[in-house]
């Protein structure tokens, strides 16, 4: 077979070769060439300069370079038949990973929900914890207060018996228990002696007076130490705010700076790709990545040649096209250079970027803390100040009610005995109650860093599984661009023989007829 296309191929060029001849023995016309394509081929390779032997040995370097490059298209075929295989291989396993991806996306958000809700819980459960724990607060403060009042009732009452025994001319001996208080020197038993008991009208009238006088200036004191506090907090909040504002214009000059590099770096982008698509390279899309370019140039040097240019001759070798695909290489080199040196510039901003916005938003959560700290404070001095100002207003009631109350000391006594058993059995609820919550705040806690510990779990294998579908998606774009050159490299080389089979055909049928 190969012997008959090598003869077949001796005998065209035989016949070229008598073309050729009877050609330059008569002067050939117009009309002749525009009849035989062979003909006016042929004169136009003879015109340069160029010998039969020339032509031939021209012709016989096209059609190795033409075999080669059949041979180049039929590996390059077997290529793309591997990859569109390999590709067909990985559908279901990619078809998987994204059924897992979607299910893993789904448990995260269930996850996410059912986190929102136990931190709902967790949150009603707490306010209502504090809640409970200031009532018990309260009720403790209203019950020592109530136990106080009546040892006081008991007192005054135990004071009046005795001088109303004295009176009659008895002799009343005085109680272990109150002889061995007189020795204590505390507030309690100051206030006790001096401002409880009465012997008299004229004296429990002074008593009120007294009574009157310490409540004025103990709202004094109390009023004095609130402004006190009041301006001390303001000022130190004014102190926090200028800090604060002085850091926020820190952080809005940061960001003007990373502002202005972000549009450095996009002029220095728009620059090297005009640079690029003046060296005279088929310009970057925007959407593709910098590995792309180095297969669009490798894809470029294959075109077919047109009819009307002339084959180059042996003396005149295509230097120029080897000097341009070096320059062009170079050029590409270098501009993948700069934009690696972008990316990593872009990639220390983006780092830069991120650690200053976590910064700021860690600022910020511990300016929102501190705004609630002083909140809390602020209600805390408001709740004391009401706290005083109720207590001034039981203590003024306390002194116009003791008239009315000296007549029925022994009932209120017996009804203060059974609020303090009330109180004490509901103090005992608050604290069960009070415990329970208190263990159920506390599964809710360890249930609370189950679900977190769940929820990092799942964003881990969020983020992995991510990050193989975006390395599957790029190999696929990959795969893709491949095969579209080689789709428009085997169209070429076919385009290329078809055109050389025509002429060839033509060319027979033309030394046929003549």
């Amino acid at each position: 077979e190969m012997l008959s296309k090598q003869e077949t191929e001796i005998e065209m060029a035989n016949q070229l070769v008598e073309e050729l001849k009877g050609a330059k023995r008569f002067s050939v016309s117009d009309d002749s060439i525009q009849l035989s394509p062979s003909v006016k081929a042929a004169s136009k390779l003879l015109k340069p300069g160029m010998t039969l032997t020339q032509i031939y040995s021209e012709y016989v370097t096209m059609s190795e370079q033409l075999s080669v490059e059949k041979e180049k298209n039929e590996g390059l075929n077997l290529h793309l038949q591997h990859f569109c295989q390999q590709v067909e291989e990985k559908a279901p396993l990619l078809q998987k990973q994204k059924e897992e991806y979607v299910q893993a996306v789904d448990k995260v958000n269930q996850m996410a929900r059912q986190l929102d809700t136990a931190m709902l819980e967790s949150e009603r459960m707490r306010l209502s914890a504090e809640e409970n724990n200031r009532r018990c607060a309260e009720l403790r403060r209203e019950n020592k207060r109530l136990q106080q009042q009546g040892h006081d009732l008991g007192q005054q009452v135990r004071m009046l018996l005795r001088e109303l025994e004295e009176s009659r001319g008895r002799v009343v001996r005085m109680d272990d228990e109150m002889v061995a208080s007189s020795d204590t020197a505390n507030t309690s038993q100051v206030i006790s002696d001096n401002l409880i008991t009465f012997r008299s009208i004229e004296e429990l009238q002074q008593q009120n007076e007294r009574l009157v006088q310490v409540v004025r200036d103990l709202g004094e004191k109390c009023e004095a130490d609130e402004n006190t506090a009041t301006r001390e907090k303001t000022a130190e909040l004014k102190q926090q705010l200028e800090k604060a504002l002085g850091e926020l214009e820190e952080l809005r000059g940061s960001r003007q700076r990373e502002a202005e590099m972000v549009e450095s770096i996009v002029r220095q982008r728009d620059m090297y790709r005009v640079l690029y698509t003046q060296s005279g390279a088929s310009p970057l899309p925007s959407n593709i990545p910098t590995s792309t370019p180095a297969s669009a140039l490798g894809a470029s040097p294959i075109l077919p040649r047109s009819k009307k240019t002339p084959l180059p001759s042996p003396q005149t070798p295509n230097i120029p096209a080897s000097r341009f695909s070096q320059e062009d290489a170079k050029i590409l080199e270098d501009t993948k250079a700069a934009l690696s040196q972008l990316k990593e510039e872009f990639s220390s901003y983006r780092k830069e970027k991120s650690e200053n916005e976590s910064m700021s938003s860690e600022q910020l959560e511990k300016f929102r803390n501190e705004a609630s700290e002083m909140k809390l404070k602020n209600a805390k001095l408001s709740s004391q100040a009401s706290f005083m100002s109720d207590r001034f207003k039981i203590l003024q009631s306390n002194v116009e009610g003791y008239k009315r109350e000296i007549s029925n000391l022994r009932e209120k006594n017996q009804k203060y005995s059974n609020v303090i058993v009330k109180h004490e059995q509901t103090i005992n609820m608050l604290k069960e109650d009070f415990l329970e919550t208190k263990e159920k705040l506390t599964r809710l806690e360890v249930n609370n860093q189950s679900l977190l510990s769940q929820r990092d779990l799942m964003r881990t294998a969020e983020s992995r599984l991510t990050m193989e579908k975006e390395v599957t998606r790029s190999e696929l774009q990959s795969m893709q661009m491949l095969m579209s050159n080689l789709r428009a490299i085997n169209a070429n080389l076919e385009k290329t023989s078809a055109d050389m089979r025509e002429s060839m055909e033509r060319k027979m049928e033309n030394l046929e007829a003549e």
